[in-house]
């Protein structure tokens, strides 16, 4: 199924679906992301985006769409 059909179905069992719902915010998805390619050591999409010059804004870009996510969501 696609993301949007687990949506509704995880929604429909009155489960979670964004981040705000469990109590997080845009701002610490977008610092999870930024963060997240020093979990481990392995060379990721992270890491790339990262060495580009590239990892805030797609951070950024993460955090918008939960936001605006969020927003349809309520």
């Amino acid at each position: 199924p696609s993301h949007r059909e687990m949506e509704k179905m995880m929604a429909s069992l009155g489960e979670p679906v964004n981040p705000r719902q469990i109590g997080i915010s845009s701002e610490l998805v977008r610092d999870a992301v930024i963060l997240a390619k020093e979990v481990r050591n392995r060379f990721t999409i992270l890491q790339v985006l990262w060495d580009l010059g590239l990892l805030d804004t797609y951070a950024e870009k993460v955090a918008e769409y939960f936001r605006s996510e969020q927003e349809i969501m309520q």
